[in-house]
């Protein structure tokens, strides 16, 4: 395992015409090619949520712990299962990814997905993400 950089981090979301810009500071560390960033989310509907960000060259994999949890795999022109996780309990949902970006240099700068998300059968819409990472200078 590399030595951990704090990092702050922006992710933009983009569904329909909706667009949420979220910002946090997290730690990042580096093992066999993979960017993992770890952080907190915090908002009124999740409570508390610890979010890790796992960033290989062909694949993205987001998994929440917390009052609401989930688990999202991201690999460009694949389908892959996952879930969320609320009080009432868990639902499968599908990703199906349309595209996917890497562009790190030792794990600082920008990652871009998007995706359609299934919840069961039903299309829940198309997502387009990009999550820029810096170093905190603190």
């Amino acid at each position: 395992m590399s030595n951990k950089k704090n990092v702050r981090i922006r992710i933009t979301s983009v569904a329909g015409q909706e667009s949420i810009i979220q910002e946090a500071r997290g730690e990042l560390y580096i093992r066999e090619g993979k960017v993992y960033v770890l952080y907190q989310e915090t908002s009124e509907e999740m409570g508390s949520t610890s979010t890790m960000v796992k960033a290989g060259p062909e694949e993205l994999k987001i998994t929440r712990k917390g009052q609401i949890g989930s688990e999202q795999t991201f690999v460009a022109g694949h389908s892959r299962t996952g879930w969320y996780r609320m009080p009432e309990g868990s639902i499968p949902i599908e990703t199906r990814t349309r595209t996917y970006v890497r562009n790190l240099q030792e794990g600082i700068g920008v990652i871009d997905w998007s995706y359609d998300l299934y919840v069961g059968e039903e299309r829940a819409g198309l997502y387009t993400l990009s999550l820029t990472i810096q170093e905190d200078v603190r």
